[in-house]
């Protein structure tokens, strides 16, 4: 899943505009062998289930070889959507741009169901999404 979302965010931007950080050696290995410009090793803090996605982007703009390219937006392609298509990823772009003061966007599915049918697992115990 990893490969396919660098191949897509290569395909959408080129891989002089792609930055990868992970604490996986194969897909640091992977991203090196596409010569993308940035192949980051990610801080153990950051690559816990637990760690927040902000924290992580964070880290990676804050890298001074990042800062120093001078990116005025970025794009988070997360290997837990799989799914997603280049296409999809070519139009949210271009929506993104004709959207005049619009600072970040972000893509959502319809549920497959009532949020009101939903539930939260604690391992233990279930309770309602929604109460």
């Amino acid at each position: 899943m990893s490969q396919r979302a660098i191949l897509q965010a290569e395909g959408l931007c080129g891989r002089k505009n792609v930055a990868v950080t992970s604490d996986d050696a194969r897909v640091l290995r992977f991203a090196e062998s596409r010569a993308l410009s940035f192949v980051l090793e990610r801080p153990s803090e950051l690559a816990t289930d637990e760690a927040p996605m902000s924290e992580v982007v964070c880290d990676v703009l804050e890298r001074p070889e990042v800062l120093e390219a001078g990116y005025t937006h970025f794009i988070l392609f997360q290997v837990t959507s799989p799914l997603r298509t280049l296409r999809q990823a070519k139009s949210f772009v271009r929506q993104f741009r004709q959207s005049p003061g619009a600072r970040s966007a972000m893509s959502v599915v319809r549920a497959p169901q009532s949020p009101w049918k939903m539930f939260l697992s604690d391992d233990k115990h279930l309770r309602p999404l929604l109460s």
